[in-house]
């Protein structure tokens, strides 16, 4: 390849302060995978989430899903007039530069289990303490709350209250139109869907409060 074709390549990444690949090198085509992704997802292309088709089950891209949230909800002192846009695209990440694993959770205000899951238990940690214990290991948490005590849809309020409750340290807010009914079922609550964020792809989806098969099956991810 020629250099000034590699140097075409490598503008666009300039700005990122990547460290240089087989600098003085002759053989400038071997550009590793993870390189390969960064610049394709930097060309300036307009594909801001994978392409689908989409679906539910494990293997599957999942949709892009968007919701009223707080990225940090501590920092942000729980105030709704901090909350924004926050979707999956968000943690879109296929070099893995920062992350590979998305837990999303959903909840509502009228299930125990979720209060437990939230709060934890004697022999479980809570759901955020799970997450910040993994988080150096490239887990992320995306907490959606969707309906209140009366299965009506959730509001900025009750995500108020619900993440000032359990003092909610990760993203987290509501989902009034309950987009994440693409996959969850309002009944069965929690659910739990974990995501990789790779690819976007279903990783595995629980049904209820069980962390005896949530937090092995994470770790496993983690550990590969």
């Amino acid at each position: 390849m020629a250099r000034t074709a590699w140097l075409r390549i490598a503008a666009p990444l300039a700005l990122t302060a990547l460290p240089c690949v087989a600098c003085g090198a002759s053989d400038h085509d071997a550009i590793p995978p993870e390189l390969l992704a960064a610049i394709k997802a930097g060309e300036g292309s307009s594909q801001t989430y994978p392409e689908g088709p989409y679906g539910k089950q494990q293997g599957d891209v999942a949709k892009d899903v968007c919701i009223q949230a707080w990225r940090d909800p501590k920092a942000a002192e729980y105030e709704p007039s901090q909350l924004e846009k926050l979707c999956f695209s968000d943690y879109w990440d296929p070099a893995a530069r920062d992350h590979s694993l998305l837990l999303v959770n959903t909840s509502a205000l009228w299930c125990t289990a979720c209060r437990s899951e939230y709060g934890g238990t004697t022999a479980w940690p809570s759901l955020g303490q799970q997450i910040a214990k993994r988080t150096d290991k490239g887990l992320r948490g995306f907490g959606v709350l969707f309906q209140d005590a009366k299965r009506d849809p959730a509001s900025a309020n009750n995500a108020v209250a619900w993440a000032q409750t359990f003092e909610v340290a990760f993203p987290f807010g509501f989902d009034e139109p309950f987009a994440m009914g693409a996959f969850a079922d309002p009944v069965l609550q929690p659910f739990n869907m974990l995501l990789d964020t790779k690819t976007m792809k279903i990783v595995l989806t629980l049904e209820g409060d069980d962390p005896e098969t949530l937090w092995p099956a994470i770790d496993a991810q983690l550990d590969r």
